[in-house]
């Protein structure tokens, strides 16, 4: 395999751990278990930095890992792009 001098693969591994922890804010919200306002948002804080519930914040990280792979094995690392990828790397290697 060859090097990720240009950080391409951390940078695709942020977007889906980024992608993965507002799709699992928005589930969250929708839930409507937590107090939120649209002009307040000192339940991050609660929520993040103090909960009262440990077991829903674990909860919380683990589906976004949980997503954030999901995202990772269906869009990017499917076997047919793996073919992709290596048939263009070895293009580029021709010339």
């Amino acid at each position: 395999m060859s090097r990720d001098d240009s950080n391409f693969f951390a940078t695709l591994k942020f977007s889906a751990f980024f992608e993965a922890t507002l799709d699992q804010l928005v589930s969250l919200i929708g839930e409507r278990t937590l107090a939120t306002r649209s002009d307040d948002f000192n339940w991050m804080w609660n929520f993040f930095a103090e909960p009262r519930d440990q077991k829903t914040l674990k909860e919380f990280w683990l589906n976004v890992i949980i997503d954030a792979e999901k995202i990772l094995r269906d869009a990017c690392l499917h076997e047919k792009r793996t073919h992709y990828s290596t048939m263009r790397r070895e293009m580029l290697l021709m010339y």
